[in-house]
């Protein structure tokens, strides 16, 4: 079949809509098979054929010229519609890691070259078919064998939408129900239980008045994904070895152990950070991560989302303030986080359930609504807005002054009201008041808002590991309990286990480092770790061990000596008037990193990484 034969428009676009459906029908099932823990529903490959037809359009003039040069059709349109995202797909990754150099990059290019001459080989097998038996049939075929693999398994998946399953009701498991919230970028000093002077979070301070605030509480490390994972398994970043250059979690989570004591478990976060796949979602009945629409995970959206990084870098009007595409941020609002928490504790089978809830919403950027910024910022005329450093409109060299350093602080701020505003009603409609639920509430680091020269959460002082931890469990857990010993991330896993009823003899005999807060206060003098392995150059990795009022930062072999009683920004050394004991604490630290586990790895989610500023900064 050539030109000269019927090259039509008609014939040339009933050709590439064919393909198209090939495309997103391939595209749809590697999406689903590379998140075979997520619900199958019709979204994901409605979306994705919308996302080829696209495309095919598109390519329609070039794979028009290239047929009417070669003479065959199916096959140009073949090449012009897989071509660049076969490619694309095949280099993106070893490209972005290693470059030319790098011997992934070739072999992708040999897989891709594999894929361009598979296309070939189906463009021609439809000439050969539509030359013998004409372009009715064997068209209308492959389209039908195309739509049932793109349909099935969404009408026969398991529903994304968990309140539409059926309840089952058995006889009541008397454990209590339990609840992991973390409030991701939380400071401790911005909330009302901590003694914060503005009255942001009155909701939470009447449940931590119902229950236990460990007043010393810091982070385990100031990444997300590092963060919870300690927060999951009950270790330090030095111990589990899930990092920003790591991502793979391969120790025992709360999961899997609540689920082997008969809980049913669900987990809803509002960030890609915490994508599953790495082995986060593992033993997650529910793992619910999708916080951009589903085509987002597809081929053929990596490739648009690259173009547009690309075209942003020249044409001012594609840029979206540092967020990579406007269709996708990698988060997504606490209320819909909340609400499929909610659905998944409605359905009673007569089992306890776990809950584990991110919602990301103080987060940078910092883009309150019209109500919480009406209510806490105040007047302010300078250059900054919530996108802070990458807003397309930040003042080159621009040095912020306190006035700056206060208007973001009461945009942070009036996001904070509004997330205690929506935490208070999804705890109503758990209904905790029963007493039969208990709360662990937490964060996975804090936020720098200017303070010595300080933002976001790249460092491990002050505000940014200062992170709140309250513990609500009637009968358990006595109302308006204070502690002031010091705590860590990896003290929630054991403090939830015991909460279920494992006894403190059990809990001794699994590998956490974290003790449970609810079998007594620890040590005054015991010592807690925080680790930031999450750098993409080693060089710039730096650790912390708090005993007592002191807190020592390790940053390679410089290390400093903070009161964090009397400077909690850590702005002083004090390691002149204390140098026998910064010299134990960096021996100590010392001993534990060289006895850690290799953290280097391969990065994930490099997308997400980027869009939210932990790479590329």
């Amino acid at each position: 079949m050539n030109s000269s034969r019927g090259l039509t428009t008609r014939r040339m676009l009933a050709l590439m809509g064919l393909l198209a459906l090939v495309g997103a029908a391939i595209d749809a099932q590697t999406t689903w098979s590379d998140h075979a823990y997520r619900p199958q529903d019709l979204g994901l490959p409605l979306q994705t054929v919308i996302a080829w037809a696209l495309l095919g359009l598109l390519m329609f003039l070039p794979a028009r010229r290239l047929a009417g040069k070669w003479g065959q059709p199916a096959t140009a349109a073949s090449l012009a519609l897989f071509g660049l995202v076969v490619i694309h797909r095949a280099v993106r990754d070893p490209m972005r890691s290693g470059g030319l150099s790098d011997p992934s990059f070739w072999f992708a290019l040999v897989v891709a070259c594999g894929i361009l001459i598979g296309a070939v080989i189906l463009g021609r097998l439809i000439e050969r078919s539509v030359t013998r038996r004409g372009f009715g049939w064997p068209v209308a075929a492959l389209t039908l064998v195309t739509a049932l693999v793109l349909l099935v398994p969404g009408l026969t998946g398991q529903r994304a939408d968990v309140e539409m399953l059926p309840e089952r009701r058995t006889a009541r498991d008397e454990r209590p129900n339990l609840l992991l919230l973390v409030w991701d970028t939380t400071r401790a000093d911005r909330l009302m239980p901590y003694g914060a002077d503005r009255e942001l979070t009155p909701n939470l301070a009447r449940l931590a008045g119902q229950g236990a605030v460990f007043e010393n509480s810091w982070s385990s490390s100031v990444f997300t994904l590092s963060s919870h994972t300690s927060l999951l398994t009950g270790l330090p970043p030095t111990l589990h070895a899930t990092t920003l250059r790591s991502q793979a979690v391969q120790q025992t989570t709360i999961a899997t152990r609540l689920k082997q004591m008969g809980y049913r478990t669900g987990a809803f976060v509002g960030t890609s950070v915490l994508a599953g796949g790495n082995g986060l979602e593992r033993d997650f009945d529910v793992y619910d991560d999708r916080v951009d629409p589903p085509v987002c995970d597809t081929m053929i959206w990596s490739l648009v989302h690259d173009v547009q990084a690309v075209l942003a870098d020249v044409l001012p009007f594609m840029r979206g303030n540092g967020l990579p595409h406007w269709f996708q941020d990698f988060q997504r609002p606490a209320s819909e986080v909340f609400a499929a928490a909610r659905n998944f504790s409605r359905r009673d089978d007569g089992r306890p359930w776990f809950l584990f809830v991110n919602v990301f919403d103080v987060h940078w950027p910092y883009l309150p609504d019209d109500e919480s910024a009406a209510r806490f910022v105040r007047d302010y005329d300078g250059p900054l807005d919530g996108y802070l450093f990458r807003s397309d409109h930040y003042p080159e060299n621009y040095a912020p002054g306190d006035a700056d350093k206060r208007f973001v602080g009461d945009l942070y701020d009036a996001e904070m009201w509004r997330l205690d505003q929506q935490t208070d009603t999804f705890l109503q409609e758990l209904d905790i008041g029963r007493g039969d639920v208990a709360v662990v509430m937490t964060a996975d680091h804090g936020e720098g808002l200017g303070e010595a020269g300080r933002w976001s959460h790249e460092h491990l002082h002050g505000p940014q590991t200062r992170v709140p931890l309250v513990v609500y469990a009637p009968g358990r857990v006595a109302p308006g309990t204070r502690v002031d010993a010091n705590v860590s991330g990896s003290d929630v896993t054991p403090t939830l286990l015991g909460l279920a009823g494992l006894p403190s003899e059990a809990l001794a005999t699994m590998e956490m480092a974290g003790v449970s807060l609810v079998e007594g206060a620890p040590d005054a003098e015991r010592e807690v770790y925080i680790q930031d392995y999450d750098n993409v150059s080693p060089a710039r990795d730096s650790h912390a061990v708090v005993r007592g009022r002191f807190k020592l930062i390790l940053r390679g072999d410089q290390a400093t000596l903070h009161d964090i009683i009397d400077d909690p920004l850590d702005e002083v050394d004090v390691s002149s008037v204390h140098p026998e004991l910064a010299a134990e604490l960096k021996s100590r630290l010392q001993f534990l990193l060289d006895s850690a586990p290799d953290a280097s790895g391969e990065m994930v989610n490099l997308d997400a990484l980027r869009a939210l500023g932990y790479i590329g900064r």
